[in-house]
């Protein structure tokens, strides 16, 4: 079957109510290929934006107190693993997950869910998440080379937890604070012992876990879509986006208006309001002259 025809007999299933699971045991394809062929469906195709969180058990050490210790690695007992993962592509209500069952918990076995993750983050042109840059991938890379995965596709981060640190003087920057203040999403409640009870392979905190994570990428999403116009850094979603209209660098919005100006040291551009997400982009082309370019003097840098 051509791609073409495979396409349209997945995006047919999916109108008539079969899950993701489903069209992918009925066609015997891969999850990843049938989220694809779903997203290919549309007119334009618009970048992949992946929303990610994970969870990882603690470590186990053995110390000699509780304060300023600087434990060697030869007091490692057991070391971390990853009980679970939850995704969900930007503009999709689907929420992906999957977590160790309770004999891979007790034997801090991730590799097979390392698997499916992988092919979500291969398949991603940017991936975004809460301290994502610090955490969650490095994590996730340690536990791809350490179960034999070669590193995924490239891809671009948004780490909002940078993003909100650097753009907003507030009281603290964790997710479930940061959108309490902006009456967004909240995770879900949880103590130290539901990861004790995950780590013992009790099935019943494990569910919950996921569930945990999947809250996690929700309230994410949330945040995300309330921080976007104000992030100078978002890479430019335009360009994943095979058409010429003028567009928001931040949601791929056509709904862009002169601003005013952006005024450089040495140049001056036409400023845009997306009337979408309410980003403000700027043009690329000076609307300075080149003469008066030419002419201009510059403050001497030390």
């Amino acid at each position: 079957m051509i791609s073409r025809k495979r396409s349209a007999v997945v995006r047919a299933l999916k109108t008539e109510g079969l899950t993701v699971d489903e069209i992918s045991n009925k066609m015997h394809l891969k999850r990843s290929s049938v989220r694809r062929y779903l997203r290919d469906s549309k007119e334009l195709k618009n970048p992949k934006i992946l929303m990610l969180d994970i969870e990882t058990s603690p470590v186990w050490v053995r110390v000699w107190g509780l304060w300023r210790q600087r434990i060697p690695y030869q007091n490692v007992i057991k070391d971390w693993f990853m009980f679970c993962y939850a995704a969900q592509w930007l503009g999709s209500k689907e929420v992906i997950s999957d977590c160790v069952t309770p004999e891979e918990a007790l034997e801090r076995d991730d590799s097979r869910i390392c698997h499916p993750l992988w092919e979500l983050m291969n398949d991603a042109d940017i991936i975004c998440g809460h301290n994502v840059d610090r955490f969650d991938l490095r994590k996730i890379m340690a536990r791809f080379i350490d179960n034999g995965f070669l590193r995924p596709s490239p891809y671009r981060t948004i780490d909002t937890l940078t993003q909100s640190r650097k753009h907003f003087a507030l009281s603290a920057h964790n997710l479930d604070y940061i959108n309490s203040i902006f009456s967004l999403r909240l995770k879900e409640d949880t103590d130290y012992q539901l990861w004790i009870d995950c780590e013992n392979g009790d099935e019943e905190s494990l569910a919950y876990m996921v569930h945990y994570c999947e809250s996690d990428v929700k309230a994410l999403v949330d945040l995300y879509e309330k921080l976007r116009p104000y992030m100078t850094s978002h890479p430019n979603v335009s360009l994943y986006i095979d058409d010429d209209d003028p567009r928001c660098p931040h949601c791929g919005s056509t709904k862009v208006v002169k601003d005013g100006t952006y005024t450089t040291n040495v140049s001056v551009f036409v400023a845009y309001r997306c009337l979408d997400c309410g980003a403000t982009p700027r043009g690329r082309k000076s609307i300075v002259s080149k003469e008066k370019r030419e002419g201009l003097l510059v403050s001497t840098v030390r």
